[in-house]
């Protein structure tokens, strides 16, 4: 407030008029005391109103279409110059903007020093600024703005007596009276009233009154408006999800419909064909119905997220429940599917059910049929069997049905159950009728069983005698008084003496069993019936139990015979394994009697082999013996004379298996110094090859290690010469190598040391910018020429010349050569493996069709045969690379050493493990070989060794190799550099001279304009003229420097390289093309401003004269 008071007192003292001075004194008075803390209560209620008479009457936000923007507030937030700013500002959104609105009242004040309108001026000023026009109500409530809401203050009185002085004037008048001078000139009180008239035009209260009905009336209808807008966007955002759960309601209502088929009350009136299909369309639907109710669902929750309005949350509340109620009715046909699905299998029982119970129906009614008697005929037995094959078979049928329909109603399903409960009534009956034909025929059908089971069991005694007569012809060879038979032929007639028991035994168990369970059967006859039979089946048992005695006696005899048999046999496999045993020994003799140095080492190894084979044989046969032996100690026990022979043949066999030891031994020395000598040759040779190989390994890394491949450089730099003359060749059109030798050496003869650096020399400046191999050092041209000169005869030769020119490819993937070049119809002539090197004997050839680059070729190496291969594929792929002798040579090297590593490491194995295996031996001729096998050992070591120092003498040489390589191709790259930054040094040069002097003849026109006599000057115009033609010739001049400098960038260069230099220069001349252009037209424009002075003064003295 002291701020906002010191304000004004400094704007008061800089005006002379005291009315002026006073009106400020008065206007700060009223802020200080409106601005106290007893009227800030009267503030709240004086915004509502101000922010409502803006909304009814200029049609904009109220308040708020004054609000500021944040970037524009900081110079307005000095809230103590006026504190009633504040207290708008804390009546939250409405008060703040009522904030901006007051400080847009006091920006005016500020600015519009109009004490004479007041505060009217500044309302005037704030509503212009957002063209709002025709306001007067709230004109009326900014008038008492310095004042606040109060009312009692002498301007309002003035107001009000202006108010009743004058009278009501057109609008018309308006106009005239803000423009006549005069007007402006009359009283206060005359310009208030005057306003008041023009934007009032009546009551004031009448029409605030009409204007708050009109308000309260539009807020009726904006009430409504909203409630209908809030209702039409309900029912649009409901429409999808509405349409969704009517969609599934629907779904579900057809599932419904579909499902009611399977819901039946019993299986009877249905057929499985129609369950299976409402089956089939319940799944469709239900699936249908799934989905239209996950796709419901999801939306239904995805607004539900989003809703805020009340009328939206219970609209999606009665949606849910509805689709909550058709998921119900979803679940609910599921279960009645699923019901379905059992009543059609309980379906399927119920027809295998039935046919059964038809089928048992079927024998009990052929049963019936069978023991209804015609007339007073009574059956036969032949009937009677027949009859009580029927009641079995009734029987039978009947059971399996009822066992089948008491397991299905166990979990039978209610309409299932009630359908099986009519099968089970209808076997019960049928039972009955079984259980009446059983009662009625039971005597006749006992007798004649009783008499088929006495004669089926007098029919299996026989079958056991039978068996018994084959027994006793199968052991007649044992009672013809022959003690021990042929091994063989005991064996032979004991296994058919078991195989004759064992029938035996079948036939005995079967008659046995069948007079046991037969007799049970017919003890439950009538006495009468049974008495005889059981006699009859008596007696067949007791032929039985003989049977059963003869048969125990003849298999303990068999026992005894066949035990006799393997003694036999094990007294055979011993005396098999003691001729194994002496063979041994006659085989062992040689090694044992003669000298091994006279025997051959073939003869030797077959005499070793064939010993080995059968001290193998002999070993076998003792461990057959062995085991034999001891697999007839369970045989023997507690049979005496059994046992002492087994023991007899036990120690036989340990004489046996010592006589085997001994005959091992004895040749065992021998042996010994047949393997050592031959174990030492194998690895002495072994060595012997490897130290072969390791010398041609050292004799391919030759080249590479002498002098660092330096004759490879050399090789490789007339390799670039060569495709350097190919080039100029291919530039001249009809020039061939004969011509150009002869243009080397300068007519015809061989070509000398010196001409041909001169050639080569001039070869480099005649190569055109760009193309590469055409430079080369001192050094390297007699390198060259050296190389040339196959014969070392002083000069190169035609013929030597031509040499350079032989193109050679290497394959790096398998291809085909074949004898034509068309592909399709040449033959192979053979397939070409990767590093097969050839030679070209024409240019490539490309196949427009297939797209393919094919070569007439020779083979380098080996049969020299001629075709055509395809160098590139139509895919990319690229079957052969130039030839390089550098590269070549490293793979010949890489080749032999990996084949000699490899022959190394398989020697060394070698002895490592006949070491290994001969660690074991303490003495003898193999411990001395042992020894032996350490020094060859030490010799593959230092082999391995030598490869290892091979191969890292090569990897370095091929280092340096490369390093020198890539020195000399930086060498040619720089020597071309510095010709094509010759080139464009030239060029900057020439057009900058060119530039430079058409600048000079520009400055030399223009001189006179520019000096401090310029008026002297007779002829500035012409001056002037000549000038701009010069300047025009001049940005001419620069545009042509500019294009051809531009065409001389150099977009990439070598670091600290010639082209970097070169393309520093063309960046300076650019820069200076563009100073000497813009100095030119500088000039120019100087002149031309001096001829305008010269003109000026002329026309000055001549209006003077």
């Amino acid at each position: 407030m002291a701020m906002w008071m010191g304000l004004w007192r400094n704007r008061a003292q800089g005006h002379r008029s005291k009315r002026k001075a006073v009106l400020m004194h008065r206007h700060s008075f009223w802020v200080k005391r409106k601005s106290c803390s007893g009227g800030f209560k009267i503030w709240k209620h004086w915004v509502a109103n101000l922010d409502k008479q803006l909304q009814l009457t200029t049609g904009i936000n109220g308040l708020a279409g004054f609000q500021v923007p944040a970037t524009r507030t900081g110079h307005w937030n000095d809230w103590r110059t006026w504190r009633h700013l504040n207290i708008a500002k804390d009546q939250g959104s409405d008060g703040l903007s009522a904030s901006w609105f007051l400080q847009k009242v006091r920006t005016n004040v500020t600015c519009y020093w109009d004490f004479s309108h007041g505060a009217w001026n500044d309302a005037k000023c704030a509503l212009r600024d957002k063209q709002i026009f025709g306001s007067w109500l709230l004109m009326m409530v900014v008038w008492n703005l310095p004042h606040g809401p109060c009312n009692d203050d002498a301007r309002y009185a003035q107001v009000n007596d202006a108010w009743d002085e004058c009278k009501p004037l057109d609008e018309s008048l308006w106009n005239e009276m803000l423009c006549d001078p005069p007007l402006k000139k009359k009283g206060y009180k005359v310009k208030v009233g005057l306003l008041l008239v023009t934007f009032i035009r009546g009551d004031i209260a009448d029409l605030v009154q009409k204007l708050r009905s009109r308000g309260e009336e539009t807020e009726k209808k904006l009430k409504a408006f909203r409630r209908e807008t809030l209702q039409r966007k309900t029912k649009a955002l409901l429409h999808e999800v509405s349409e969704l759960v009517a969609e599934a309601e629907s779904q579900v209502q057809t599932m419904s419909e579909v499902v009611k088929l399977l819901c039946a009350e019993t299986l009877d009136e249905v057929s499985t064909e129609s369950l299976r299909s409402a089956l089939e369309q319940s799944a469709v639907a239900g699936k249908d119905a799934t989905t239209a109710c996950s796709t419901a669902q999801a939306l239904l929750r995805l607004k539900q997220k989003d809703a805020k309005d009340a009328p939206l949350v219970a609209e999606l509340t009665k949606l849910n429940s509805r689709l909550t109620a058709a998921q119900r009715d979803l679940q609910k046909n599921r279960q009645s599917a699923q019901n379905g699905e059992r009543a059609i299998k309980g379906k399927e029982v119920l027809l295998q059910e039935e046919a059964k119970t038809k089928e048992a129906e079927a024998a009990v009614e052929k049963m019936e049929t069978l023991a209804t008697p015609l007339g007073d005929e009574k059956p036969n037995d032949e009937a009677i069997t027949q009859i009580d094959v029927a009641v079995k078979e009734a029987q039978a049928a009947l059971s399996k049905s009822a066992t089948s329909l008491d397991s299905q109603m166990a979990g039978a399903s209610p309409p299932l159950k009630g359908s099986l409960s009519k099968l089970v009534a209808r076997a019960k009956k049928a039972q009955e009728k079984i259980d009446s034909v059983k009662a009625s025929t039971r005597v006749q059908r006992e007798k004649v069983s009783a008499e088929a089971f006495a004669l089926e069991a007098e029919k299996k005694v026989e079958a056991v005698e039978a068996a018994l007569l084959k027994v006793n012809e199968a052991e007649l060879p044992f009672l013809k008084g022959i003690e021990v038979l042929p091994l063989k032929e005991a064996t032979a007639i004991i296994e058919e003496s078991e195989s004759a028991a064992k029938l035996v035994q079948q036939a005995l168990d079967e008659s046995q069993t069948f007079v046991a369970s037969r007799t049970l059967e017919i003890r439950k006859f009538a006495e009468d019936v049974a008495k005889p039979a059981l006699e009859r089946l008596q007696a067949s048992g007791e032929c039985n139990n003989a049977a059963s005695q003869k048969l125990s006696q003849f298999r303990r005899d068999t026992d005894g015979r066949k035990r006799n048999a393997l003694m036999q046999q094990a007294g055979e496999l011993l005396a098999n394994a003691e001729c194994e045993v002496e063979r041994t020994k006659e085989a062992a003799a040689p090694l044992a009697t003669e000298d091994l140095s006279s025997i051959t080492a073939e003869l030797a190894t077959e005499i070793c082999e064939k010993l080995a084979s059968l001290e193998k044989s002999a070993q076998q046969r003792m461990e057959e013996a062995r085991a034999f032996l001891s697999e007839r100690q369970k045989d023997v026990r507690g049979h005496a004379p059994h046992e002492e022979e087994l023991k007899k043949l036990q120690a036989k066999l340990q004489s046996i298996k010592a006589q085997l030891t001994e005959a091992k031994k004895a040749a065992s020395q021998q042996e010994q110094r047949f393997v050592a000598r031959k174990l030492l040759s194998e690895a002495g040779d072994m060595v012997s090859e490897v130290e072969a190989d390791v010398e041609k390994v050292g004799v391919a890394a030759e080249p590479l290690l002498k002098d660092n491949g330096a004759g490879f450089l050399v090789q490789a730099s007339v390799q670039r010469l060569a495709k350097a003359l190919q080039e100029q060749i291919a530039r001249t059109g009809g020039f061939t190598r004969e011509s150009l030798f002869r243009k080397a050496c300068n007519g015809d003869g061989p070509l000398t040391e010196t001409a041909f650096k001169a050639f080569v020399t001039g070869l480099g400046a005649e190569v055109p910018e760009g193309s590469e191999g055409a430079e080369f050092s001192e050094a390297q041209q007699l390198a060259m020429f050296k190389s040339i000169d196959a014969d070392a005869s002083g000069d190169i030769s035609l013929a030597e010349l031509e040499e350079i020119f032989r193109e050679r490819f290497v394959c790096v993937h398998n291809v085909s050569m074949t004898d034509a070049s068309d592909i399709t119809s040449g033959k192979t002539i053979l397939k070409m493996a990767p590093n097969t090197v050839i030679e070209a004997l024409g240019p490539p050839e490309v196949n427009p069709k297939l797209s393919v680059t094919r070569l007439h070729c020779r083979l380098v190496e080996g049969q020299k045969k001629e075709g055509w291969v395809t160098l590139q594929g139509n895919q990319g792929t690229m079957y052969f690379e130039p030839f390089s002798p550098h590269g070549s040579c490293i793979k010949t090297f890489e080749r032999i050493l990996e084949t000699t590593a490899k022959a190394v490491s398989k020697t060394s194995a070698f002895l490592a493990l006949k070491r290994k295996e001969l660690a074991s031996c303490t003495q003898g001729p193999l411990a001395e070989a042992k020894g032996k096998m350490s020094e060859l050992q030490t010799r593959g070591a230092s082999r391995q060794k030598q490869l290892d120092q091979l191969r890292t003498s090569v990897a370095q040489a091929k280092k340096e190799y490369a390093r020198c390589e890539e020195e000399e191709l930086k060498a040619q790259r720089e020597a071309r550099d510095r010709k094509a930054s010759a080139a464009i040094t030239k060029a900057v040069a020439e057009h900058l001279e060119a530039l430079e002097a058409e600048a000079k003849r520009l400055a030399e026109a223009v001189a006179p304009l520019l000096g401090a006599e310029v008026e002297a000057v007779e002829s500035p115009l012409a001056l002037l003229s000549e000038g701009k033609r010069l300047c025009a010739a001049v940005a001419s001049c620069a545009a042509d420097a500019r294009t051809a400098l531009e065409k001389q960038q150099v977009t990439k260069a070598m670091k600290g390289g010639p082209l970097a230099d070169a393309k520093l220069i063309v960046a300076k001349a650019l820069v200076k093309v563009d100073t000497i252009e813009k100095k030119a037209k500088h000039s120019v424009e100087v002149a031309q401003e001096a001829t305008k002075k010269v003109s000026a003064a002329a026309l000055t003295r001549v209006a003077q004269a």
